[in-house]
């Protein structure tokens, strides 16, 4: 069994990507896509809406801890950079800590640069800047936490087809079923592709993988059939 916690925001609660379940609409998301892809998975989604970075540290970090994932995705940063009080300090304390606390408990750590939200948007420019150049420093931040603690690192902020607008929902901030299927295939990939001389925590095994997550829209929600168990799903 892969047991697997997701911490962070909306983009990883799943909005933008709505399932039909049998108790109504719910948010699936591209942890419960990538986890249709690991072997025996039990995914903990521990994310919420509108966390910032210091959230995901006080609320989310201790309750991932107690799970002992094997796989953990931390990905935080967009509510910093939207709100006023930003702190680039207080982000790196937080990222650093999280991420380092799940390494330290020897779970594989899968983090990600942002797509610039000013950009995403369409804003112009004397309001894109002040955003892009926050983007950048929250960019900068996870870049040096992924050299520190060895995550599996994916670049949103550079993949061509991140910018795409039909991986959007109709919102531009939050992934549309598309966007969250190509971060889940990344993802994927980056598991898939992990070169054995990397460094890993010590007596970690790695992860045996399954099928790769759909690219095409319109499957059925995860958690059905013989992918394994999703658990600690939110509604939006």
């Amino acid at each position: 069994m892969t047991t697997f916690v997701a911490l962070g925001d909306s983009f990883t609660l799943g909005i933008g990507d709505p399932v039909c379940r049998p108790g109504g609409w719910d948010w699936r998301g591209w942890a419960a896509l990538l986890a249709e892809g690991l072997r025996e998975p039990r995914l903990h989604n521990l994310a919420s809406s509108g966390a910032q970075s210091t959230d995901v540290e006080r609320d989310q970090l201790p309750a991932a801890l107690q799970l002992r994932p094997d796989l953990a995705s931390v990905i935080v940063g967009l509510n910093d950079t939207l709100r006023a009080g930003f702190d680039p300090a207080r982000v790196s304390a937080a990222a650093a800590h999280t991420v380092g606390a799940l390494r330290a408990a020897g779970a594989e750590v899968l983090t990600m640069r942002l797509p610039d939200p000013g950009r995403m948007l369409g804003l112009p420019g004397s309001l894109a800047r002040p955003l892009a150049r926050r983007a950048h420093e929250v960019n900068a931040i996870m870049d040096a936490v992924a050299v520190r603690f060895g995550t599996l690192h994916y670049d949103a902020a550079g993949d061509p087809a991140t910018h795409d607008p039909a991986m959007w929902a109709v919102d531009r901030l939050h992934p549309s079923e598309r966007g969250h299927r190509l971060i889940a295939c990344r993802f994927h990939d980056q598991l898939a592709a992990d070169p054995p001389g990397r460094v890993r925590v010590a007596g970690h095994q790695g992860h045996r993988l399954g099928r790769a997550p759909l690219h095409r829209p319109g499957t059925g929600p995860a958690g059905h059939g013989d992918q394994g168990t999703m658990v600690g799903r939110r509604p939006g």
